[in-house]
């Protein structure tokens, strides 16, 4: 399956592009704008890699992991809509695409060969989440929106668990 496929899915499914604060809303800082851009880019990463991962991994474990990836990641999509449109912003989007890099991912992941996918997966829902963890702290410690920094600062726990998570699965390349 196409990158494209994936990503016209992903749009589908979860409905968002992005968040810009519109004209009448209250204004947001570029921290705020990049938090909620960022934010939305790892969910959506990290929805289609799983997605991919479904349908080429043959290990039980990240087949789990993928599950629960795609589960968790639209909860927190949705949660993150919802925290946005309460803290008084427009939601309109800024993007129909992920950003270049997590597009390069997704390429190299579906090219990935049979033996290497899972490898790969695993590699790349590390480095994800490594960034997520990192993205939420930072919001949550100095944030400037106090209801997105509470979204972060409940968000976190799950984060750190998938990251500890990917990385107890065993696999064989």
């Amino acid at each position: 399956m196409k990158i494209t496929k994936y990503l016209a899915l992903f749009l589908l499914a979860v409905g968002l592009c992005g968040f810009v604060p519109q004209a009448e809303a209250a204004p947001a800082s570029s921290m705020t704008r990049n938090f909620i851009r960022n934010a939305t880019i790892s969910n959506g990463f990290e929805i289609m890699s799983s997605r991919m991962a479904l349908q080429r991994s043959q290990n039980p474990e990240v087949r789990n992991y993928a599950q629960q990836m795609i589960e968790d990641h639209r909860q927190a999509d949705e949660d993150l809509r919802n925290t946005v449109m309460s803290s008084r912003y427009r939601m309109r989007g800024m993007a129909n695409d992920l950003d270049q890099r997590h597009r390069s991912m997704l390429k190299r992941l579906e090219r990935a060969s049979v033996q290497d996918f899972d490898w790969n997966y695993v590699r790349m829902q590390t480095q994800a989440h490594d960034e997520a963890v990192q993205l939420f702290r930072s919001y949550a410690n100095h944030g400037g929106n106090p209801t997105l920094r509470d979204f972060a600062e409940r968000m976190l726990p799950t984060l750190e668990e998938h990251q500890h998570h990917v990385r107890q699965i065993r696999f064989y390349r």
